[in-house]
């Protein structure tokens, strides 16, 4: 695969030849793709196991805690039922 580049693909488009632009812009994105999931693999790589789990917030901290005492209500309620 030759290595285009922006000039190539609108001379291409310019003097009417439609195979060889769209080669070009196929090799421009292709290029531009990865060389976007290289630096994203390498930022993923660098912070795996850097990473400090992510604080919740209060708001989903008291829904969770509500959710859960729901719950265990609900249960403790069947269970007397069930006796």
């Amino acid at each position: 695969m030759t290595d285009y580049n922006t000039k190539d693909a609108l001379n291409y488009a310019l003097s009417g030849e439609p195979s060889k632009f769209k080669d070009a812009v196929n090799d421009i994105l292709m290029n531009k793709v990865g060389d976007a999931l290289n630096i994203r693999k390498m930022d993923i790589s660098t912070n795996m196991f850097n990473e400090e789990e992510p604080e919740m917030d209060t708001a989903a901290e008291l829904e969770v805690e509500s959710e859960v005492s729901q719950e265990s209500e609900t249960e403790d309620g069947a269970d007397e039922e069930i006796s």
